[in-house]
């Protein structure tokens, strides 16, 4: 009787030991996939954004992203800062589903704060949304609508084409993308990162404030120390991306995987598209071609040889 009590509790004792050590081996597999020692998390990626900014010993560089657009005191945003959403740093990460990135309260300010890694007109249209939503909330709850709404948006491509700024405040209808952009009591910020990689970090003329946004471009370590060396906040900043508990948490790292490889292959669908499009004008070019030469009579195997088409594909043009 004894045995057969214990052999059901001595197979769940093997079943869980074999499911931590196999998670162990996954966890292991995952840190080496992004060499997660030697670099830091990508910072871009949605979970990783929310993850990293939300938790409380991080809240200094979230003080320095609300200053750098702004102008507000750092120390004045630290002390009245109060985060609406810590929910979203907790271990239920599929939380983040159809919620804002990161928000928080500045005394009478209500601050959105989004890492947009895939702008498009839809992604800012959603953002809108989330402004529009704000003001709601607000206009319901204070008939007197003394809440400031911001919204800061952290963008791997400039939001407006051709846009030579790092940092530019959303006034009036953005044209390019026909999406409206003016507010009564709400200011959109955009920050650039895209000027900030190719224009600034590339070509060496960056100031101590453009280089604490480096964090979302950079990700070797030792690259990281260097350009932080005489700057203590960015240094514990660092340190603190790369603890082990990010490194450690399957859970978490799982869902980076997961939002990693889906900009994979979104990147490759855009590529084959790209590339499709590419193929396509050039045979259009190529029949139109051979359309011009069939109205002057040359010879189909001379028309191919031209333009590359078999003779039957220029039969079917006739």
């Amino acid at each position: 009787m004894k045995i057969g009590v214990l052999t059901p509790i001595f197979l769940c004792v093997i079943y869980i030991l074999e499911g931590g050590f196999f998670m162990n081996e996954k966890l292991e597999i995952l840190k080496e996939k992004y060499n997660l020692n030697e670099r830091i998390l990508d910072l871009t990626i949605d979970v990783a954004f929310k993850k990293v900014f939300t938790a409380k010993e991080n809240r200094w560089y979230l003080a320095f992203l609300i200053s750098y657009c702004t102008k507000l005191d750092i120390n004045y945003i630290l002390k009245n800062m109060k985060m609406k959403n810590d929910f979203i740093s907790s271990s239920n990460i599929k939380m983040k589903t159809g919620y804002s990135d990161i928000l928080v309260e500045v005394d009478k300010k209500i601050i959105n704060i989004e890492m947009n890694r895939n702008l498009s007109e839809k992604l800012i249209r959603k953002n809108k949304w989330y402004v529009n939503t704000l003001s709601s909330v607000r206009a319901e709850k204070n008939s007197k609508l003394d809440k400031l709404i911001i919204q800061i948006n952290i963008s791997t491509k400039a939001r407006i084409p051709k846009t030579n700024e790092l940092l530019y405040e959303i006034v009036r209808m953005d044209k390019n993308l026909k999406v409206e952009d003016v507010y009564n009591s709400e200011i959109i910020y955009d920050i650039n990162l895209e000027y900030l990689k190719e224009e600034l970090y590339n070509k060496n003329k960056i100031n101590r404030e453009e280089k604490r946004l480096l964090i979302f471009i950079e990700q070797d370590k030792k690259i990281l120390e260097s350009l932080y060396k005489g700057d203590v906040k960015m240094k514990e900043i660092v340190n603190e991306v790369e603890e082990e508990k990010y490194k450690n948490d399957y859970s978490f790292l799982l869902e980076y995987d997961k939002e990693a490889l889906d900009e994979e292959i979104r990147q490759d669908e855009l590529k084959k598209a790209r590339e499709e499009s590419y193929n396509e004008g050039i045979r259009n070019n190529k029949i139109e071609i051979a359309r011009s030469l069939l109205k002057s009579s040359m010879e189909l195997k001379d028309i191919s040889k031209h333009t590359g088409l078999t003779p039957d594909e220029i039969k079917k043009l006739q």
